[in-house]
């Protein structure tokens, strides 16, 4: 006797995004956009409640110097959403709740796209072009020596 599936059709080739495959998608886009100056990196960690998803801007120039710039966090490991996202440039302290992916976007967008981002990105990317001339150009810094 064969045996039954039960389970009904599960449409397991139905993509779902994730709050962490859109920040995987902006990470990748930040290399892009800087010509790999700056790249983003993004850490899925979960609780036995709960997935915590953080995005980091990182510098490799600079010895791979990293921001984390947000956190977001799902109160279940059943369902993508809701979900708080938490900036973490002093934008604010208070989450956002967002329902849907559409929602998730729309904050990211306005988190992503703040002047204190742009301003943080600005001046990774002028360090980091500092940090690389130097290199390329054999300049050995003076270090003092104890007498």
């Amino acid at each position: 006797m064969e045996t039954k599936n039960l389970w009904g059709n599960l449409d397991l080739d139905v993509p779902l995004r994730t709050p962490a495959t859109v920040l995987k998608e902006q990470a990748n886009m930040l290399s892009s956009i800087t010509n790999g100056v700056l790249s983003g990196d993004v850490r899925v960690s979960q609780t036995s409640k709960a997935f915590l998803t953080e995005m980091y801007i990182v510098a490799p120039a600079i010895n791979n110097y990293e921001i984390n710039i947000l956190d977001i966090e799902s109160d279940s490991l059943v369902g993508l959403y809701p979900v708080i996202v938490r900036p973490q440039l002093g934008e604010s302290d208070q989450g956002i709740e967002c329902q849907n992916e559409e929602e998730l976007t729309t904050v990211l967008e306005g988190i992503l796209g703040s002047k204190r981002i742009k301003q943080a990105i600005r001046s990774l990317v002028a360090q980091s072009k500092v940090v690389s001339s130097r290199q390329n150009s054999g300049f050995i810094p003076f270090r003092s020596q104890a007498i």
